[in-house]
């Protein structure tokens, strides 16, 4: 029911009726005084692996990890492939890439700027402990003395962990993947049991409450709302460039966003604009 991709010019893909879902961020931290609130809880060894063994149990780590991510993306064999090849033009100046795994669940994949620079390419874990552990390791690398970290999530729980949250300056924020609601009413289904899920799970607002008009065929004219329990309706306009698939695409993401939701009847004109709530960045699974 969606269609998704990643964007080289932001401004094409609204007319296609495509919206952002999630944001990526890139940060630095001053590795010197900088401590955590309190020693990570995970148990069991961190261990540097080659490239060739990387290969073999990263994409099973992976997996793993991302069902606590709301919007991750999987990636097939090929994409692995692509993942691990590690071209040279893409390094930009940096070193082949690093591992390291940890036995409670979880990797990092990092490149050396100099001795001086870490810059983490990528982190995952199956839960917050073995995160904090991984990024714990980093920070004990010697003769590191900055850690940069790349497509990172916009609600990274490390800055939480630090005594002084300051020391984290997030450089850059940038949209990330654009999604279309190509079948609306095969998309509610979807939600419905991303609800269930994110119930036990990650959700800092509540529910989500899904409200379509009783024909699922409807969509065709009134399109369904994304609203938190208790949210206002408002009023609003059609914001130019972006159609009702678009503006779609950009709730599932529940990202802070002026657009709103708007249903249309037949000829276009916007019949009323719901608000949304503030939920975690990235499409629901």
């Amino acid at each position: 029911p969606l269609a998704a991709l990643t964007a080289s010019e932001s401004v094409i893909y609204g007319r296609f009726g495509y919206g952002v879902a999630s944001v990526k961020r890139e940060w630095s931290l001053r590795r010197e005084g900088t401590e955590l609130l309190r020693p990570p809880l995970a148990t069991g060894r961190i261990r540097m692996i080659s490239a060739e063994e990387a290969t073999k149990v990263l994409p099973d780590l992976y997996a793993r990890a991302i069902r606590r991510i709301p919007g991750a993306v999987s990636r097939s064999e090929a994409g692995w492939g692509a993942w691990f090849a590690d071209f040279d033009e893409e390094r930009g100046g940096a070193s082949p890439l690093f591992f390291a795994v940890h036995e409670g669940g979880g990797y990092v994949a990092w490149r050396r700027r100099g001795e001086a620079v870490l810059v983490v390419h990528e982190l995952h874990a199956v839960d917050d402990e073995v995160e904090a552990a991984l990024f714990r390791f980093v920070l004990d690398i010697d003769l590191v003395t900055e850690v940069r970290a790349r497509r990172r999530p916009v609600d990274e729980r490390l800055p939480w962990r630090l005594a002084d949250p300051r020391r984290l300056v997030v450089e850059r924020e940038v949209d990330d993947l654009y999604v279309r609601v190509v079948d609306p009413a095969a998309a509610r289904l979807d939600l419905d049991h991303a609800d269930r899920r994110l119930g036990a799970g990650r959700t800092a607002e509540g529910q989500v409450d899904h409200a379509t008009q009783d024909d699922p065929a409807a969509h065709q004219g009134h399109h369904q709302s994304l609203l938190g329990p208790g949210q206002p309706r408002r009023a609003g306009h059609r914001p130019a460039g972006h159609d009702a698939g678009g503006v779609l695409g950009d709730l599932l993401g529940q990202r802070p966003t002026p657009l709103g939701l708007q249903p249309f009847d037949e000829s276009g004109d916007a019949v009323g604009v719901p608000a949304h709530t503030h939920g975690p960045e990235g499409v629901v699974p």
